[in-house]
């Protein structure tokens, strides 16, 4: 079996086209199930964990054939008897001192079924509760203050265990330039590693169409923050650059000996 190197990616926060930027969006959330009460929580928060235990929030009468059973007969407890069935709603605000010519708003966690308006606006949602997504946001912000709203349904019947409720992983909102580094097209991979050399492959995604002229600086730096190799190249049209670049004396990593190397974008 081929041995691989093991890296972490570390993403500079800007490029040379305008400064990134990410807000983390986890204090000063209002929770509400019924949009009159309100109560303030921090993000990741599900609003069902506190419960009351009831049966009645996954009661089914059914009967289970795989069991052998003719007769439908009362059943409970296929997702922990917690209320995660409902609509749930959160609201929050984020203070931005200039508007942004990029934005995304990413949500890595709401079950389910979220919809999100930003400033009034519908800027959109999302029909599976167990991965992440993202909205671009740009054209409702402004200068200022900004309200965030989220609003969340959970159906009976939706799942086989508990799933939770609410926005349970955590929300940033990402800001930049026209040029904006897109963490879901940047990836990087060991090609091949024998006799302590490395060939690294490493792709640069930025989001939409890339600004003429767009270079990328991509830089290798050990754990201790080492130069290892750089490459300074031009950004294709489609908005991605891929190198390869050669790690000379490279760490394999184990349990015992977690041999990282950074990445640095520019």
């Amino acid at each position: 079996m081929r041995n691989k190197l093991c890296m972490l990616l570390l993403l500079v926060p800007f490029l040379c086209h305008g400064q990134r930027k990410e807000i983390i969006l986890s204090e000063g959330w209002q929770f509400s199930r019924d949009k009159m009460s309100w109560e303030e929580v921090s993000v990741p928060h599900d609003w069902a964990i506190s419960g009351p235990f009831d049966k009645r929030w996954d009661l089914q009468t059914v009967a289970i054939e795989q069991n052998g059973e003719k007769e439908k007969t009362e059943k409970s407890g296929r997702s922990g008897a917690l209320p995660w069935i409902g609509k749930g709603y959160y609201r929050t605000s984020v203070n931005l001192s200039t508007r942004p010519a990029s934005a995304l708003l990413v949500f890595d966690g709401a079950m389910s079924e979220p919809q999100v308006t930003v400033n009034g606006h519908d800027a959109g949602g999302w029909k599976y509760g167990y991965n992440a997504f993202r909205l671009d946001v740009a054209s409702y912000l402004r200068a200022g203050n900004n309200d965030i709203e989220v609003s969340l349904n959970n159906v009976e019947e939706s799942s086989r265990w508990y799933p939770g409720g609410g926005l349970y992983r955590p929300v940033k909102l990402i800001v930049g330039g026209d040029a904006m580094l897109d963490d879901w097209r940047t990836y990087f991979r060991t090609l091949s590693i024998e006799n302590g050399k490395a060939e690294v492959e490493v792709t640069a995604g930025v989001r939409d169409a890339a600004p003429t002229g767009l270079s990328i600086d991509l830089t290798l730096l050990d754990a201790r923050g080492f130069f290892i190799a750089s490459v300074h190249s031009p950004l294709g049209a489609d908005g991605l650059h891929t190198d390869r670049m050669d790690v000379k004396k490279a760490q394999l990593w184990t349990p015992e000996r977690r041999h990282l190397i950074y990445i640095r974008w520019k």
